[in-house]
């Protein structure tokens, strides 16, 4: 088995590949103690030292904080120096414990070919059917204008999960829930600008968390990049706020309930009155009182009474005209504000750099 001097990177240009193998190897200070522990391990199990290769593998991985690509380095030399060529050498339940971990922080991609074997390969694609790993990839910069929903995180993983993406501002600011994704192995996250109320990102540092749900276990699997906004946030009008109900004029004049009332009462007695007081000829005279005055009489006051009650009084037709300038007024206005805002929001450009290196 050969080795490599150098630990596999990836260059910036892979960054634009689709592969997110390529991600999980980003560029390492080569001169750091660590990746100098790490290439004594390689050298070890390039001569067939494999007790020294997995001891010093496994004093690096003891270290903690490590970065992403020195624990996937340290724990590719470590599974090849549990599971090598030689079959009488091989530790095969040992070699599984360090190819899980290596299936949870690498989902997709291969050994490096300098320590790469059919049988480890082989073994590898085992671990990962049985391990919930993931892994996602970043830009390094994009522009996000508007309200522009702009896919920008691929993500992938070992088997089916949900995905979500949370924004945290500055230090220890709230985490905000911005996309989502159904159950899937791959996919790609998004966001924008601004979400058309307030501004999604405003100028500062923050973390752009995905969080990985595996579906059919309970697991799950924290993604985690450092990131910083640049850009100037637009500035938004306020809504004018509705019309002063005393500006609006009377539409109709005052009802008459009151003439109505003593109109009805004056009518109707008036009525009772003349049909008590008016009496026939002599002949007739002796003729007994109509017994229809009354009943008469009541109904007519009744009928005036009722009138004066539901009168809506007398329509204003340059007051209406006044009322209805003043609505088209404040409509006119609202629009013109949601317009401008409208159009501020849309030009709202924001520059965003993100470490392309998982936390």
């Amino acid at each position: 088995m050969k080795c490599r001097v150098a630990l596999p990177v990836m260059i910036l240009a892979s960054l634009a590949s689709r592969d997110l193998s390529a991600q999980d190897r980003p560029i390492v200070a080569q001169s750091s103690p660590i990746m100098e522990m790490i290439e004594s391990a390689k050298t070890a199990l390039n001569n067939l030292q494999y007790t020294r290769a997995r001891t010093t593998s496994r004093e690096v991985l003891a270290l903690g904080k490590l970065k992403r690509a020195q624990e996937i380095a340290a724990l590719e030399v470590a599974s090849a120096a549990y599971y090598p060529d030689d079959n009488a050498a091989r530790m095969p339940d040992s070699a599984d414990i360090f190819l899980r971990r290596l299936a949870r922080l690498m989902p997709v991609g291969s050994f490096p070919a300098d320590i790469a074997s059919p049988a480890l390969d082989s073994q590898f694609a085992v671990a990962r059917k049985t391990t919930f790993g993931a892994s996602a990839r970043a830009p390094l910069s994009l522009s996000l204008k508007g309200t522009e929903l702009r896919p920008t995180i691929e993500v992938v993983s070992t088997r089916p999960a949900r995905w979500q993406l949370y924004l945290v501002s500055g230090e220890g600011g709230p985490s905000v829930l911005v996309d989502t994704l159904p159950a899937s192995a791959t996919g790609r996250l998004s966001f924008r600008a601004h979400n058309g109320t307030t501004p999604v990102f405003v100028p500062g540092p923050y973390q752009l968390r995905i969080l990985g749900i595996a579906t059919g276990i309970p697991d799950t699997i924290w993604l985690v990049f450092d990131g910083a906004a640049t850009g100037s946030v637009p500035t938004l009008m306020d809504a004018p706020g509705p019309p002063d109900p005393t500006r609006y004029l009377p539409e109709r004049a005052q009802r008459a309930i009151g003439a109505g009332i003593a109109g009805g009462l004056i009518v109707g007695g008036a009525t009772w009155a003349l049909a008590n007081a008016i009496r026939p000829p002599d002949a007739l005279g002796k003729e007994s009182k109509d017994s229809r005055a009354l009943p008469l009489g009541i109904s007519i006051s009744l009928g005036a009474i009722l009138g004066g009650i539901i009168d809506r009084g007398r329509p204003i037709p340059e007051n209406v005209r006044a009322n209805a300038k003043t609505r088209i007024d404040y409509l006119k206005q609202l629009g013109d504000v949601t317009e401008t805002n409208r159009k501020r929001i849309a030009e709202y450009t924001v520059a965003l750099t993100i470490d392309p290196e998982l936390k």
